[in-house]
């Protein structure tokens, strides 16, 4: 009778445990990091300047949002 009672005891924990971690709420999503990039070149120099452009773009495609990369004012 006690080994019924401890077995049922610890079932219905599992139980409650996984219907707690499965019904939690989501969590609210969270600001975008903001990171500034720059560089100390000329925007003359497009050789440079473009593939920082596509990599900013990259990065906030792969990260779906959460990482925006800021172009400073020579950018």
């Amino acid at each position: 009778m006690k080994t019924r009672l401890m077995s049922m005891i610890i079932v219905l924990s599992a139980i409650f445990g996984l219907v707690v971690a499965f019904t939690a709420p989501a969590q609210a999503k969270s600001k975008p990091i903001e990171i500034v990039l720059s560089t100390y070149m000329p925007t003359s120099y497009g050789y440079l300047v473009t593939p920082l452009k596509h990599f900013a773009e990259a990065v906030e495609k792969e990260s779906d949002g959460r990482v925006k990369l800021k172009k400073n004012s020579l950018l």
